[in-house]
């Protein structure tokens, strides 16, 4: 899955993931999904040898972008502004 794909389909992630994403974070960036433990959650993960970072909570990501398309805020453009949100806001 890439992050422009685990954006467009938020609302049917599991409400207790956490998106880790590959570097650097753009629409096609590699995502795995795992379940919020509060335990380490934001330490990096090494999956088939490719790093994974810390993006969203997938629930934060879901309010973030029903405040974009609340907005009524380009769909095309939601992608661009969830990842600026998770890099320099979250």
């Amino acid at each position: 899955m890439t992050l422009r794909e685990a954006i467009d389909n938020a609302d049917r992630l599991p409400d207790d993931a956490v998106i880790f994403a590959t570097d650097p974070w753009n629409a096609d960036a590699a995502v795995h999904l795992f379940k919020n433990d509060d335990e380490g959650s934001a330490a990096p993960r090494i999956i088939d040898g490719r790093s994974f970072s810390y993006f969203l909570e997938v629930d934060i990501m879901r309010d973030f972008i029903k405040t974009l398309r609340s907005s009524d805020f380009p769909r095309v453009q939601v992608c661009e502004r969830v990842i600026y949100y998770a890099t320099y806001d979250a």
